[in-house]
């Protein structure tokens, strides 16, 4: 299985580089190298997802061999997992810039009823406003990040999936608690 995912990325990303030297221009570039024109791909990531009975490991960004399948100079990482244990520092150590999504602060269906089980949703509880306005400063303090590790975080994007969202109650599912990691 590793096999396959690598060799896919790896055509995958040549397919994606020679598509933007097209368009933009050749540079003669290799998914070794990155040229001052080129634009990183953006990819999702998920949280470190290992089998503890099997051995197997769900989400590629926690295998030791990523750096050589998903190089952080055309690569940038958005993780979606909890703040508590998250991937993001051991990426950002490797040299990726990360988008962070963590379930524990910018997951809006928090707080909902249980889709499968009764009792309420996962990732309870509902994240107030305020708790994402804290969002940064938090993980920051909590991964005692360095100066130089804080410039891989590009940013954070709230998540919410509609399984129980729709178009009336959309808007209070996303404001005020989006507005508040923007700020």
């Amino acid at each position: 299985f590793y096999y396959l995912w690598q060799n896919y990325t790896h055509k995958v990303t040549d397919l994606v580089v020679s598509a933007y030297n097209e368009v933009y221009g050749s540079t003669g570039n290799t998914r070794n190298v990155k040229t001052d024109g080129i634009q990183k791909v953006h990819l999702w990531g998920g949280s470190d997802d290992e089998d503890v009975y099997s051995g197997i490991t769900y989400n590629m960004m926690t295998r030791e061999d990523v750096t050589e399948v998903l190089p952080p100079t055309l690569y940038n990482i958005q993780l979606w997992d909890s703040s508590n244990g998250s991937v993001a520092p051991t990426l950002m150590a490797k040299g990726y810039d990360v988008v962070l999504s963590n379930v524990d602060y910018v997951y809006l269906d928090a707080g909902n009823a249980g889709t499968f089980n009764a009792g309420g949703i996962w990732c309870q509880p509902y994240h107030e406003w305020s708790h994402m306005y804290e969002y940064l400063t938090d993980v920051h303090c909590a991964w005692n990040l360095t100066a130089e590790l804080s410039t891989h975080i590009l940013g954070s994007e709230t998540v919410v999936w509609s399984e129980m969202i729709d178009s009336m109650n959309i808007e209070q599912k996303i404001w005020p608690r989006t507005a508040g990691l923007a700020e």
